[in-house]
């Protein structure tokens, strides 16, 4: 066991200058039950050398690959991501936030953490939640759940420890176009793409939110007994606002922020960044939490994906892993006072009327 840090899993999906080092490196084992095929397993470390090529810490990340065929039910799903997850405490977070700060998204991020031991946000669908329990409430706590690829770039899982960060599957049922050289088939999903977006999941791009709305899902009267304290928030989380929560940081002169489920909109704010965010698949706007807001071109963690388009990295993806302990190489630097999105209001999937398909 690692010190600190307790573990647990949650999936998420996706539906239809000075040179630096690369120090990142992505390793991939095989689902022996499943495995890849030629094409896909130099897809996938296609898509690994392009986040290696963007983040310079120096560490291991563990993940398993394969692809399988998911079945109707599932049909609309391009590639899913479940990633192992940590519990830990705030002030270790922060304090390993501190010591890894590099940049000005570093500085405009921790400049945003609560300076103490915990950290309030406005949650629903607990347990211990007022009744109606859709309804969000202020919970204060002490605890963070995080990845396990964005534990070991922070430093608070040794590069000696192995254990896998995250395992990855694709959907066979769906046309993959391997080569991204000349362009991506009208009939076809970009593979390296919707890998990159996968892999952004293992890195630490997701939502303590999906864990409440699948809690709210399974139709228990008592919500399984989970309370507030068993749903910490995940580093990403610790910039996600909505006008909800605004009001009450204003109010009670501290940051407070939003994971609650539901229809009202939410951002992730790095000082003027907003990057508009989905609220949950069954109680919120229909995607993960785990992901920007469909449809914006924000970024590619985006919940879904059209045949024939290309899916790349942005600007926004990378501020967004930056604040959460992610280090960028390269001269051209992005900030949040530069690349500002306007706010309005763990699958990638294909949505049927607009030729898109989920992504998880």
């Amino acid at each position: 066991m690692v010190p600190h840090l307790a573990r647990c899993v949650l999936a998420t999906a996706l539906l239809v200058g000075a040179a630096q080092l690369r120090a990142l490196d992505i390793q991939f084992s095989v689902d022996a039950n499943n495995a890849p095929n030629a094409e896909a397993l130099a897809g996938f470390e296609q898509a690994a050398q392009v986040w290696e090529s963007l983040l310079s810490n120096n560490v291991n990340v563990y993940v398993q690959i394969g692809m399988s065929n998911f079945g109707a039910a599932n049909s609309n799903i391009i590639g899913q991501a479940g990633s192992e997850f940590y519990v830990g405490s705030y002030s270790e977070l922060r304090t390993a936030l501190i010591d890894n700060s590099t940049s000005v998204t570093d500085a405009i991020a921790l400049a945003q953490l609560p300076t103490g031991s915990t950290y309030t946000r406005l949650i629903n669908y607990t347990a211990d939640s007022p009744t109606p329990t859709s309804t969000p409430w202020l919970n204060t706590t002490d605890s963070i759940l995080i990845s396990g690829g964005n534990a070991r770039a922070l430093g608070l899982i040794p590069n000696s420890y192995y254990a896998l960060d995250a395992a990855i599957e694709f959907n066979t049922a769906f046309a993959f176009d391997y080569d991204r050289s000349n362009g991506i088939g009208a009939q076809q999903m970009d593979f390296v793409g919707v890998a990159i977006h996968e892999i952004g999941h293992a890195l630490g791009f997701n939502s303590v939110g999906d864990f409440l709305d699948y809690n709210q899902s399974t139709g228990a009267t008592t919500l399984n007994g989970w309370t507030a304290a068993d749903f910490a928030s995940t580093p990403l989380d610790l910039f996600r606002y909505s006008a909800a929560s605004i009001a009450a940081s204003n109010l009670y002169n501290q940051y407070i922020t939003d994971v609650s489920v539901g229809t009202a909109a939410q951002s992730i704010l790095i000082g003027d960044l907003e990057l508009q965010m989905s609220t949950g698949v069954n109680y919120g706007n229909g995607q993960q939490a785990s992901h920007f807001l469909d449809n914006l071109g924000i970024g590619v963690m985006d919940p879904t994906a059209s045949f024939g388009e290309e899916i790349n990295i942005t600007a926004n993806d990378l501020i967004a892993l930056d604040a959460i302990g992610w280090n960028l190489t390269g001269n051209a630097i992005p900030e949040p006072s530069t690349y500002g999105i306007g706010l309005g209001g763990l699958a990638l999937a294909v949505a049927i009327g607009c030729r898109k398909r989920q992504k998880t």
